[in-house]
């Protein structure tokens, strides 16, 4: 009978890991650097607080948050734990992109101002005021959040 067992990244002459350079570049490749992120399947972690990034990590580590694009699962399994913190500070410390929000839409209205039985998403949504503790929304692309929405609401 063949069997195949693969080979450790550890083993392959010249690389110490599967990750390039720094821990946090090959999140780059889906999440982009630190003034965009075209990709709107991604969100984008640029500015997002470093506490949340790390749970995140660890959700998706321990199978209690789940990637629709099965991304997140290869990720971590490559990703040493021990890396998170420096993956948190690096997206942390970086500024989000500049999406201006459209002012006008009934979105933002919400976003902004809730409505009658449902508070306002910049109540827990806003880095700029203390004692929020979600993750910024201001920046993410629209079918992200339409599908975190949707998720959230579902219970998954």
């Amino acid at each position: 009978m063949l069997s195949i067992t693969p080979t450790p990244a550890s083993d392959v002459e010249g690389t110490d890991s599967l990750m390039p350079g720094e821990p946090w570049q090959s999140c780059l490749y889906c999440h982009g650097n630190a003034s965009s992120n075209d990709n709107a399947i991604a969100p984008v972690i640029n500015g997002q607080p470093a506490a949340y990034i790390r749970k995140q990590l660890a959700d998706y580590r321990n199978g209690s948050r789940r990637d629709p694009g099965m991304m997140m699962p290869s990720v971590v399994a490559v990703l040493a734990a021990s890396d998170d913190l420096q993956v948190a500070k690096h997206f942390s410390d970086q500024s989000p992109p500049g999406r201006p929000p459209k002012i006008h839409s009934p979105g933002w209205r919400l976003f902004s101002q809730g409505r009658e039985g449902l508070a306002a998403c910049i109540d827990c949504h806003d880095s700029s005021r203390p004692g929020t503790a979600g993750p910024l929304l201001l920046g993410q692309h629209r079918d992200y959040l339409q599908r975190q929405l949707h998720a959230f609401r579902s219970g998954r």
